[in-house]
C-alpha cells in the first residue's frame, strides 16, 4: 500500500501464477539476493508513524531486520551507541523534528568509528529536484529515494549493502 495525502492510495496485489516455461538463471540469482537481504539490519529514521510502519513492513517482508528512530537525534544516538557494524543501511527521512535528516546524516558521518563513513544512508524525501539530491549527497547521504516510493525501490536502495 502506498498513500500520499491529497493524491490518493495505491494498493498492490500479488497473484500467484505459474510460469509456462522454466526460468533458468534468474531463480538462483534471486534466491541468492534474498539470502543477502535476510542478513541486513536497517535503521529507519522517520517521524511519521504510518510512513515508518509502511517502510518497516516492506523491509520485514523481505526478511530485513528493522530498528526505528522517531527523529534524527534518536537515529544518531542509536547509531552511536550500538556496536560498529550493527546497521547495514539507514533510511533517513529528511524533514523530522528535533534534528532533520541532513544534520543527522552529517553527524553520523562525523562519528569516530569505521562504519560511520561506510554505512549506506538513503534519503527519503518528497523533495526531488536536482538540487535536493545534491544537498542530500553534500550532507553525506549515498542515495535519494523519492516519496512516495514503491517496495522495489525501497529494497533496491539498500540491496547492495549485504555483509
Amino acid at each position: 500500500m502506498e498513500s500520499a495525502k491529497g493524491k490518493g492510495t495505491t494498493f498492490t496485489v500479488k497473484l500467484p501464477l505459474e510460469l509456462s516455461a522454466p526460468i533458468e538463471k534468474s531463480v538462483p540469482e534471486k534466491a541468492s539476493a534474498e539470502k543477502v537481504l535476510t542478513r541486513l539490519h536497517v535503521l529507519v529514521a522517520e517521524d511519521n508513524d504510518l510512513n515508518a510502519e509502511i517502510a518497516a513492513v516492506l523491509l520485514e517482508d523481505k526478511g530485513i531486520r528493522v530498528t526505528r528512530a522517531a527523529d534524527g537525534c534518536e537515529a544518531v544516538e542509536l547509531f552511536r551507541t550500538d556496536l560498529a557494524g550493527t546497521y547495514d543501511a539507514i533510511l533517513m527521512d529528511v524533514m523530522m523534528p528535533i534534528m532533520d535528516g541532513y544534520t543527522a546524516a552529517q553527524k553520523i558521518r562525523e562519528l569516530q568509528r569505521p562504519d560511520a563513513r561506510t554505512v549506506q544512508i538513503v534519503a527519503m524525501t518528497a523533495n526531488t529536484f536536482a538540487e535536493d539530491v545534491a544537498k542530500c549527497k553534500a550532507f553525506g547521504m549515498n542515495e535519494h529515494l523519492p516519496k512516495s516510493f514503491k517496495a522495489g525501490q525501497l529494497v533496491a536502495s539498500i540491496a547492495g549493502c549485504g555483509k
